[in-house]
């Protein structure tokens, strides 16, 4: 995520080299093999919110909050990633772009902290715990895996129903 920093920000982008909120978290997990980790799929601030929180993967304490966790404001209009100790990464209007800065540094409530599942296994990308970019994280036996295929049945509504219509 570091990598970014000082990337612009322009509404609907999501990289390499500018990026709005949720396209960068897009890019992150894109870019170490680990979206399956956040839903597989380019979702809006608010789209990762439901995902996390259908699954019972989030909580609203930062006492509770975990490096690597996701942070949303304000019910999914901004998202970025928990740094630990009230820091945060994520890309905010120009001229700041891509950049670290403190839960409460942008106007808007803290709403959700997502728990990204971290246990070795889940994501596509290498399991390597001495990897910069992948907080080493212990086991989380009271938070539920997430679903491994975000469309199990693959007609495209996501519900594992086979009809296709989202219902």
């Amino acid at each position: 995520a570091r990598d970014y920093l000082g990337s612009r920000y322009r509404l609907g982008a999501e990289g390499p080299r500018v990026f709005d909120c949720s396209g960068f978290i897009y890019r992150v997990f894109s870019d170490v093999g680990e979206l399956p980790r956040v839903g597989g799929l380019r979702l809006k601030a608010a789209g990762y919110m439901r995902w996390f929180t259908s699954r019972g993967m989030f909580t609203r304490k930062v006492a509770e909050a975990e490096r690597g966790d996701l942070v949303i404001w304000d019910n999914g209009e901004h998202i970025g990633i928990y740094l630990g100790n009230g820091k945060a990464i994520s890309a905010l209007v120009n001229p700041w772009g891509i950049t670290v800065h403190s839960l409460n540094t942008i106007h808007r409530k803290v709403t959700h902290f997502l728990h990204v599942n971290w246990r070795h296994g889940d994501g596509d990308g290498p399991d390597r715990p001495d990897r910069p970019d992948k907080p080493d994280k212990p086991d989380r036996p009271d938070r539920p895996d997430p679903d491994p295929d975000p469309d199990p049945d693959g007609d495209g509504d996501g519900n594992g129903d086979g009809d296709g219509n989202g219902n």
